[in-house]
């Protein structure tokens, strides 16, 4: 159990770097753009700016290293069910899941709670999961 608390770590961590990259697009837009005021437009435009941001950066770093910024941190990477690199198909199904799991007001992520292997709804939907790193 004490994976789903470095998963929380590393989660944390990769959301971190994810609004400071987006917050850096809207800043810019923003200034080039000449708006002035934040309102219920610029902030939809924000949240899709995030989302998209996060599934880009999940599937970059997941594919070219199985890894994000946050699993480096926390010495996790993710594998598929047979303890290999997962395919890209699978990186992107995952990454694609796991907006579901959160947008479904965390549900898909308290399913870990419950699961032996500490899987989430993406994790076990994909056929991947998240293990630590091995010395070596």
């Amino acid at each position: 159990r004490l994976i789903l608390l470095s998963r929380t770590l590393s989660g944390l961590v990769d959301m971190i770097v994810v609004v400071l990259i987006a917050g850096a697009f809207i800043i810019a837009a923003d200034y080039f753009a000449g708006i002035v005021t934040l309102d219920q437009v610029s902030m939809a435009y924000f949240l899709v700016l995030l989302l998209l941001i996060h599934y880009l950066y999940s599937v970059f770093f997941l594919s070219s290293s199985n890894q994000t910024i946050g699993m480096m941190i926390t010495d996790l990477r993710l594998v598929g069910l047979d303890a290999r690199r997962p395919s890209v198909g699978r990186i992107v199904l995952r990454s694609s899941l796991y907006l579901l799991s959160v947008a479904g007001l965390g549900l898909g992520l308290i399913a870990g709670l419950f699961s032996r292997e500490c899987r989430c709804f993406h994790d076990s939907s994909s056929g991947t999961g998240i293990v630590r790193n091995t010395a070596g």
